[in-house]
């Protein structure tokens, strides 16, 4: 097992400092900005009217989790690469990023209880009118559509 995580690690490019630098910096930002926007989905709950807070709960959660996953596949890069002379080489130290593929399995089945969201109806929203009519029910605008109009807005 070892052995493999080696020859992952020793299959890394070499990377200049700004190739290392990006990529860094990139899952910085995207762990920054998942964090924020979980913080602003939480703290607005109390904002919005009842209904709405489970989607704001299920949201957020959704983004946590990703945040996490993130995190921890940043700290994979780093730990991936050194910095030796004038670029990063690969420490050996395999570049795990099973955390995307663990994310989708956690957070997909969380996107799917959107079915119990006011105004649309999760499974309608994802595989579109066809399964309303399907039910005898034909609706008069696409779901993204409607989306709006039940949240309260215009929809313009």
């Amino acid at each position: 097992m070892m052995d493999s995580l080696s020859f992952l690690g020793s299959a890394m490019p070499d990377l200049s400092v700004f190739q290392f630098s990006i990529v860094d910096n990139m899952f910085s930002m995207t762990v920054a900005a998942m964090g924020a926007a979980a913080i602003f989905l939480f703290l607005s709950r109390p904002s919005v009217d009842e209904v709405y807070r489970p989607a704001l709960m299920i949201s957020g959660l959704v983004v946590t989790i990703a945040c996490y996953h993130y995190f921890m596949i940043r700290h994979s890069w780093q730990d991936a690469y050194k910095l030796v002379g004038d670029g990063y080489v690969g420490t050996g130290a395999g570049f795990n990023d099973f955390y995307r593929y663990a994310d989708w399995i956690l957070t997909v089945p969380l996107f799917s209880a959107r079915s119990d969201f006011p105004g649309t109806n999760g499974a309608e929203f994802l595989t579109g009118p066809a399964r309303s009519a399907r039910r005898g029910r034909v609706p008069d605008r696409p779901p993204w559509r409607r989306t709006p109009a039940a949240c309260g807005t215009s929809g313009r």
